[in-house]
């Protein structure tokens, strides 16, 4: 019997407070009021050391003994700089390191971890479907909000103003749809490879991954649809999964068809040539500086982004004045250089050799982290670094 069935997942007092506290990293990790935001990470370290000395909770003390590498690690990077880059985004990075490690010191084994991330995913995919469905009950009354680009309704949901086939692209609690699309996609790939759920419960999240309507959210689905035919066991699920292709597909033609023109030709272009933009600094400036980065700053970022003169024509040259980099591996390369991102590729390599069918998993990642600027927040710290918790009772060497 396979050892995710949902039957098998039980849930104590403190496993449900994890799934709360999951539910708000996922929330720090691209959720639209606290983008980057030092106060939250804060609040939340609080919160879990509080409920730890109220219930008695302990942490290994090797969790302890990876941050403190982290915060050396840290320390040496921003002091090659000699203090002449701000301090507030090393803190952020070192207090989403904490959090992150804290959860997963609070948590047993792996086995619970995912059963974690799988109900915290599932509270995001279900304020998915009523983001979709408010769009038809109050359109009327959203409010735009010029400072995240994204009209809004009480702060509940929020929405791409760009329409695709008449509809808004949805982004739920996020800034973006991007953001969206990779927690849904992550949901559907432990949906279909890890827990093995129905036909309906991956029809319905495939539903609003297109409600997304993002390029790389199409496209990791589609890669996740093809491998979903060969991973049934049964002709009756081979079958049922292939009139679910079949049908997402027709949907998918006409859908993927209208966001390319948008994307490459129409109003959403400066979208792609922005993406083009940041890859193209990206890599320059890591060719300048391969060894360390710039550093975490960002307004040296940007410096070294004016300096290299690169120039798009169709963006408009005051975006580009403060524009961040969209590419979180590539602007990541430009930051921390050889020394981080080779930490990254450890971390990415230790974490898929956990999980049957790794290839899908490392390409929902990297493809999501090429295009968004989530790299370096709690919720991708975690899952990069899970391979630190040990295997749970019964639980094989991969899932």
């Amino acid at each position: 019997m396979h050892i995710f069935r949902e039957s098998q997942i039980s849930f104590s007092q403190k496993h449900i407070a994890l799934v709360v506290a999951m539910f708000m990293i996922l929330f720090l990790s691209g959720g639209v009021p606290v983008v980057r935001s030092v106060t939250m990470v804060v609040t939340m370290l609080i919160v879990l050391f509080g409920m730890g000395a109220v219930f008695s909770w302990k942490i290994h003390p090797r969790f302890f003994s990876a941050f403190l590498a982290f915060v050396l690690l840290m320390a040496f990077h921003y002091l090659i700089f000699g203090f002449s880059i701000a301090f507030e985004p090393y803190l952020y990075l070192c207090l989403s390191i904490l959090l992150a490690l804290t959860v997963l010191g609070l948590t047993e084994n792996r086995r619970i971890l995912l059963q974690v991330i799988d109900a915290s995913l599932m509270l995001v995919c279900l304020h998915a479907a009523m983001s979709f469905v408010l769009q038809f009950l109050v359109g009327d009354s959203l409010v735009y909000d010029i400072s995240i680009r994204a009209l809004s309704f009480k702060d509940i949901v929020f929405y791409n103003p760009s329409k695709v086939l008449g509809l808004y692209r949805n982004q739920g609690i996020f800034w973006e749809p991007g953001i969206l699309q990779f927690y849904l996609n992550l949901y559907l790939f432990l949906s279909i490879f890890v827990f093995r759920r129905s036909s309906t419960r991956i029809a319905g999240i495939i539903f609003l991954i297109i409600s997304t309507f993002s390029t790389t959210g199409f496209i990791i689905c589609a890669f996740q649809m093809l491998f979903m035919l060969f991973a049934r066991k049964s002709w009756k699920a081979f079958f049922s999964s292939l009139v679910l292709v079949v049908a997402s597909t027709l949907v998918f033609y006409d859908v993927v068809s209208e966001n390319l023109y948008s994307k490459f030709q129409g109003d959403s272009r400066t979208s792609s040539l922005g993406r083009k933009y940041d890859a193209t600094t990206g890599i320059r400036i890591f060719l300048d500086n391969p060894l360390v980065g710039v550093g975490f700053d960002n307004a040296r970022y940007l410096e070294e982004v004016q300096n290299l003169g690169v120039v798009e024509a169709l963006l408009d040259a005051n975006d580009l004045i403060d524009r961040g980099s969209t590419n979180g591996i590539f602007g990541l390369a430009a930051q921390g250089g050889l020394l981080f991102t080779a930490l990254f590729g450890i971390a990415l390599y230790r974490t898929m050799r956990i999980y049957n069918h790794a290839y899908i998993l490392a390409f929902i990642l990297v493809a999501t982290l090429l295009t968004s600027p989530i790299l370096k927040t709690p919720f991708i710290f975690l899952f990069l670094l899970q391979w630190l918790l040990k295997e749970g009772r019964g639980e094989k060497k991969s899932l």
